[in-house]
């Protein structure tokens, strides 16, 4: 079960800040980002600006009055606001609780009849 806690800013449905929902976390490479240069005697120069972890998250089908959560979640983290969920989503195992905010444009809903099953990439915070 795959716990999120946030804090509700946008499309406020009631109740508290945390959604939950059967699903999976998947890491994904991380990511370099800077410069590297090559002087004319060979010599390798680089720059490292920043590096960054991810996570890809596919939840389980969710009916309408679940959706309605996802959704604000997704709106309320949607402009780099920051949540934390269990990254390593182990039944009874050691927290490994991380602060997480959402890539920009990534949330996605798949529907699956009736239901709809959302899907999200976030990059590690802290």
């Amino acid at each position: 079960m795959i716990t999120i806690n946030y804090t509700p800013l946008r499309e406020i449905v009631g109740g508290p800040g945390v959604v939950a929902g059967a699903g999976e976390v998947f890491d994904y490479a991380p990511k370099f980002f800077g410069k590297q240069f090559e002087s004319l005697d060979g010599t390798m120069v680089s720059t490292l600006h920043r590096y960054e972890t991810g996570y890809a998250l596919q939840i389980e089908a969710q009916d309408a009055t679940q959706i309605k959560k996802w959704r604000e979640f997704a709106a309320s983290c949607t402009n780099g606001e920051t949540f934390s969920f269990d990254a390593r989503n182990i039944p009874d195992g050691p927290d490994s609780v991380i602060t997480c905010r959402l890539v920009k444009n990534s949330y996605k809903e798949s529907r699956f009849g009736a239901y709809l099953s959302p899907s999200f990439k976030v990059i590690r915070v802290s």
